[in-house]
């Protein structure tokens, strides 16, 4: 049966700065061959979109970044092999004209309604896996989103944690519409975050086993191979461009192999056959981790963000000199 990965683009498939005004103005005047990617990412796209049975999975692409990037990373896909269904991009020319200026870096509010609406339109009965990162609240969004679509959270509970995201009353009414019209069916069967600034894996503790974090596209590739979304093949495609292109080695994909199944995002059954065909060790068998999955606190959890964006103000702005280096205005760079 066809399966849907949803992806993110920044700092999910590409590796992307957006901590100072100059990695802003960076990022938004590269070229399609400038961009580069998280370490396999390539790889790993082209290959979800091969089964074993034949039938082609559908990728579907839902962005931060800018509308007015669409004709730039449409070309950097093309340029990747990576052939998809629909890129969805953000309005962020149209909240700047609107004054809506919270819009610019919310996600919830911007992801959350676009993947229910998406879903709406999916009339057969396929699973998702959705990929996202550590950065802002990727993890947070396609748990609710699987919570809203399975019916565990709607009504009241829905409308408290919307009040508590700080959305636009429009967003706030697009989410209610479609959970309302959508049928109590849970398609999400794993959310998979690279962790790209650096975060603890517990930060993803109260999201688990749906929402599990990994450290590279190796290990993102291991939990695929056990969830039977990968084969063997595949992965070692994986592994391998990352050791051709990437300057990974045995020993770094040993160490990764060895914490997928110290964490328990992987057992030591399912990544067996994996480390035969790399020539790596097979880890010894760890404690199985709870896999019941439980509804999350939300409100708790979207406030713990909050706070982390707030401390996120402080950072570091580019300098004037800065940003003329970027924009090749300065002749001492």
């Amino acid at each position: 049966m066809t399966h849907i990965f949803r992806w993110d683009l920044d700092k999910t498939y590409l590796r992307t700065e957006f901590d100072t005004l100059g990695d802003i103005v960076r990022t938004a005047l590269q070229t399609a061959e400038e961009k580069t990617n998280i370490p396999g990412t390539a790889t790993l796209m082209r290959e979800l979109r091969r089964t074993p049975d034949g039938t082609q999975n559908r990728i579907h692409i839902v962005s931060g970044s800018p509308r007015q990037l669409r004709r730039v990373l449409l070309r950097k896909l093309q340029l990747d092999g990576a052939e998809i269904d629909s890129l969805t991009l953000k309005p962020n020319l149209r909240n700047v004209l609107r004054l809506r200026f919270r819009a610019i870096r919310d996600q919830l509010g911007y992801k959350l309604p676009t993947l229910l609406e998406a879903r709406s339109k999916v009339e057969q009965p396929w699973t998702e896996t959705c990929f996202g990162d550590d950065a802002e609240m990727d993890g947070i969004v396609y748990s609710l989103y699987s919570d809203i679509c399975a019916g565990r959270i709607r009504g009241d509970a829905l409308n408290r944690i919307l009040r508590e995201a700080r959305l636009y009353p429009d967003q706030e009414e697009r989410i209610r519409q479609c959970a309302a019209e959508l049928p109590y069916f849970d398609p999400v069967e794993r959310v998979l975050i690279h962790l790209e600034t650096g975060s603890p894996t517990s930060r993803f503790t109260p999201l688990w086993p749906l929402v599990v974090p990994t450290f590279n596209t190796f290990q993102t590739a291991l939990v695929l191979y056990g969830d039977e979304r990968l084969t063997a093949e595949s992965v070692g495609r994986v592994s391998q461009s990352m050791i051709d292109n990437y300057g990974y080695d045995g020993t770094r994909l040993q160490y990764s192999v060895d914490d997928a199944v110290r964490r328990g995002i992987v057992s030591a059954r399912q990544v067996r056959v994996i480390c035969d065909r790399q020539g790596l060790h097979p880890p010894k068998p760890r404690i199985t981790l709870e896999t019941k999955r439980k509804t999350p606190d939300y409100i708790s959890l979207i406030q713990e963000v909050h706070e982390w964006q707030q401390s996120r103000k402080a950072v570091r702005k580019a300098s004037p000199r800065g940003l003329a280096q970027i924009l090749g205005l300065d002749r001492r760079s």
